[in-house]
């Protein structure tokens, strides 16, 4: 990978910054780590591979299956760079997509995006009525869009009391 040097020892993150730059083994882990012991989390089937060509991105992408028939689609490009000789990575663009089972196809449930080409710095929440399928839309910030267990808790939260 063709990646940029930079100078600082820290990742961004230990200013704060919650998509900030953090070591990949440490982004990994805690990725892993998250799903595997989320109780809504049945199976996570994610990945992490290097994009093919772009020199200093990595995709997240796959599926998680969770409990009340859920399955959360995701994509997430991570921008790279090493410092010390040691990747670090951040979230550049994100796609959670939750949809409940049901037949071949499956309901909306919740979406969290970013990045259209034409608004990179704007990220989005739809949330689905599950009985019209009606988007409502709401515009996050940056530091508002949630990490991807932070969507996890908040499926199981709506889904707590479904039996």
């Amino acid at each position: 990978m063709a990646i940029r040097r930079r100078r600082s020892r820290r990742p961004d993150r230990q200013r704060g910054e919650k998509h900030g730059w953090l070591w990949f083994d440490r982004y990994r882990l805690i990725h892993q780590e998250v799903l595997a012991n989320h109780p809504f989390v049945v199976s996570d089937r994610t990945q992490f591979i290097e994009i093919s060509g772009s020199g200093s991105r990595i995709r997240c992408s796959g599926l998680i299956v969770c409990r009340r028939d859920i399955e959360i689609e995701v994509d997430k490009r991570l921008d790279v760079r090493t410092v010390d000789n040691r990747v670090q990575v951040r979230g550049a663009r994100y796609r959670y997509h939750a949809r409940v089972l049901d037949g071949q196809a499956g309901r909306n449930v919740l979406r969290y995006d970013s990045g259209h080409s034409h608004s990179p710095g704007v990220y989005h929440r739809h949330e689905y009525d599950l009985a019209t399928g009606e988007d409502r839309l709401t515009t996050l910030s940056r530091e508002e869009f949630p990490v991807l267990g932070e969507m996890v808790d908040e499926l199981a939260a709506m889904f707590s009391d479904a039996r």
